[in-house]
């Protein structure tokens, strides 16, 4: 049972602060709706019956970590990549995460091609071949999102080059990836 080491009452909810795991042991009273906070790991609980074990955590949300590159970056090499952005995250806890990743493009010839790669511990994760056939003034916006299972120190890679002669351009680049089962 957990030990309640401070609490705010709003209409009936009840907001506790917790040393433990509101459900553990025969577990803590509060009416359906409640929140408790664990102040040793920050996890928060949903109060959602009305047994006191009841309690299931709420993680949609937690592990949140982004990584942003706005300068323009070049390359005109059709065999290496080169890394426009990288984001290592702490340890994470074993969970379902999405990440999610963004960026502007343009290749500096016209109907050229621009390849970009997506790398997690350095495996390809998404290869991309970014046809580019109009202006070559225009910036394209390309993202994407992948959801797995994962857990421990992550890091994740942009990279692009060109395909063709020529240069291609990558900014704006972004990688975001938050818990959510």
């Amino acid at each position: 049972m957990a030990v309640i080491l401070g609490q705010i009452t709003c209409n009936e909810i009840k907001l506790l602060e917790v040393d433990v795991d509101p459900s553990s042991g025969a577990g803590t009273a509060s009416p359906v709706g409640s929140l408790a906070f664990v102040n040793s790991t920050g996890l928060t609980y949903k109060k959602f019956g009305t047994a006191d074990v009841q309690w299931t955590p709420t993680i949609f949300g937690e592990n949140f970590q982004t990584a942003t590159s706005n300068a323009e970056s070049a390359n005109t090499s059709t065999t290496a990549y080169s890394s426009k952005l990288t984001m290592t995250t702490p340890s994470l806890p074993l969970g379902n995460y999405r990440l999610t990743w963004g960026f502007l493009f343009y290749h500096g010839t016209s109907g050229r091609q621009v390849q970009v790669s997506t790398l997690r511990n350095t495996v390809e994760a998404l290869n991309q071949i970014l046809f580019v056939n109009s202006s070559v003034s225009r910036d394209f916006r390309e993202g994407d999102f992948q959801l797995d299972s994962i857990s421990g120190v992550q890091t994740f890679d942009l990279q692009f080059r060109t395909v063709g002669n020529g240069t291609a351009n990558i900014s704006n680049a972004a990688f975001s990836i938050w818990r959510t089962a």
